[in-house]
């Protein structure tokens, strides 16, 4: 009811409802029905409405299905309605042509290096906060999209048809600096240059002063990369700088009880069975 309230005060001429897991479904459908009673156009896009796009027409669900990728779609949904609403010239759109739903042809994902950065002043940052182990304030950040793999339990073949895609640093690093300047309390993990910097001062025994690592988590593999960072120099480098340490892929039994030795904070393991009874429950 309040947000039905909120829909009568905005009086919004789009609703965008983006529908990620199944859990999700029943509170989208309701949104798009209190939207549709307002008269709004209403659409759907994301993994699962993609998925079921034709689906979601059929039912009156939604007014559009966008496929895959959102940000030049819309764009080009909003012209079309605005304009010829020759709707069947856009890639990648699932709408009723009055007896059936139907759905173009769709395009390659997007070009992310021509998206722009994030305006994070229109987002209340705090409530995209997370929790993980060892921090109360985390929040995910993207620095490409896609993945080349074809996984059978995964989205990806379907939603970003295995393609992989870097997004440019610049932007990545604008975002970074805006949120560590605005929200100094955010818990941040290390980057690839930040976390090779830690590990050659621990091995060289630097001492860098109160607060030069703007990072608290680091989370890396122990002897994936050419130096071994599952150290107990680096993990006490870290410690005393204040900084939790998190290994990844640990499958092997005697590894995590080597890194449980160290100190590691944390642990990431594909056998939660085998790391319970590892670690001492």
């Amino acid at each position: 009811q309040k947000n039905h309230k909120g829909a009568e005060f905005v009086q919004p001429e789009m609703v965008m409802v983006y529908v990620p897991p199944t859990a999700s479904l029943e509170d989208s459908a309701e949104i798009s029905r209190m939207s549709k009673e307002q008269g709004a156009v209403v659409v759907w896009a994301e993994m699962l409405a993609s998925a079921l796009s034709e689906k979601v027409i059929e039912k009156g669900l939604a007014d559009f299905v966008i496929i895959g990728e959102t940000e030049a779609k819309l764009v080009s949904l909003i012209d079309e309605m605005n304009g010829r609403k020759n709707y069947a010239s856009i890639p990648g759109l699932t709408f009723s042509d009055g007896e059936k739903a139907v759905t173009t042809e769709n395009e390659n994902n997007s070009d992310i290096e021509n998206l722009p950065a994030i305006d994070w002043d229109l987002i209340d940052v705090k409530k995209c906060f997370r929790e993980f182990p060892h921090c109360k304030r985390m929040l995910y950040m993207y620095t490409s999209r896609g993945c080349p793999n074809k996984c059978a339990f995964c989205f990806n073949t379907m939603f970003y048809n295995s393609c992989h895609r870097k997004r440019p640093l610049k932007y990545f690093f604008e975002e970074v600096k805006y949120l560590e300047e605005n929200y100094p309390d955010l818990t941040r993990t290390a980057y690839n240059v930040e976390a090779a910097l830690l590990f050659f001062d621990a091995l060289l025994g630097i001492e860098r002063p109160e607060g030069y690592y703007k990072f608290d988590v680091l989370q890396v593999p122990p002897d994936r990369y050419i130096v071994n960072m599952g150290t107990s120099r680096l993990v006490n480098h870290a410690h005393k700088n204040n900084i939790a340490v998190c290994y990844w892929t640990i499958n092997d039994e005697e590894k995590m009880e080597f890194l449980q030795s160290i100190g590691a904070d944390g642990i990431i393991t594909d056998k939660p069975d085998i790391a319970y009874e590892a670690l001492g429950n």
